[in-house]
């Protein structure tokens, strides 16, 4: 063997050497020389995230308690259970207080099933399920339905952004929308006998 020939298959062995291992020692160097800027640059990603997250939260609590507003009866605020809702609501942590508005509202879907004399499977089903019984039997409307479609989304948000804080407004907007669906709920009755079951 030559030497053009040895040295052109040298170079080519370390040029594939050097491809093999070129992708390993670069992330490497990134991370043993750039970590602090990594950490920074992810608890940016997360600041905006969580910017997000708040933000989407505020605006679907705003608009669900201007679709309440114009949607639902208004309930009587100076009434006594509405005023000792709102204020154990208001009292407790901002996640504690979404699950439990939306507990009460679940508990208001079936009491509304029942004073209608609909027949339904209590602990089977989710509150969605319920909602459409009532939608079904001409009870709520269409746009009320997806009222609490709404409101069950950012539910769903809060429970899965647990981490996040929740504004104070975007709290009492939240909050007010469900006592109004509570007593709108609370108002349902039925007087046909002949209801389907479910």
């Amino acid at each position: 063997m030559d030497w053009i020939t040895f040295f052109s298959k040298l170079i080519d062995s370390l040029l594939n050497l050097i491809a093999e291992i070129s992708w390993p020692a670069i992330v490497f160097f990134i991370i043993y020389f750039g970590k602090d800027k990594i950490l920074i640059l992810l608890t940016s990603l997360r600041s905006i995230k969580y910017d997000k997250f708040q933000a989407d939260f505020e605006v679907g609590s705003t608009e669900a308690a201007d679709k309440a507003e114009e949607l639902l009866p208004h309930p009587d605020k100076n009434q006594k259970r509405y005023q000792m809702l709102q204020a154990q609501l208001m009292q407790v942590d901002p996640l504690t207080a979404i699950i439990t508005a939306w507990n009460y509202i679940d508990q208001e879907i079936k009491h509304a099933l029942e004073r209608a004399h609909i027949e339904f499977k209590r602990r089977s089903y989710t509150p969605t399920f319920h909602m459409k019984i009532l939608l079904e039997n001409n009870l709520i409307t269409e746009e009320q339905f997806n009222l609490f479609i709404s409101m069950r989304d950012l539910r769903n948000k809060a429970v899965h952004n647990a981490l996040w804080e929740i504004s104070p407004i975007a709290l009492e907007n939240y909050i007010a929308s469900a006592l109004n669906l509570m007593s709108f709920l609370d108002s349902i009755h039925n007087d046909v006998e002949d209801m389907p079951s479910y």
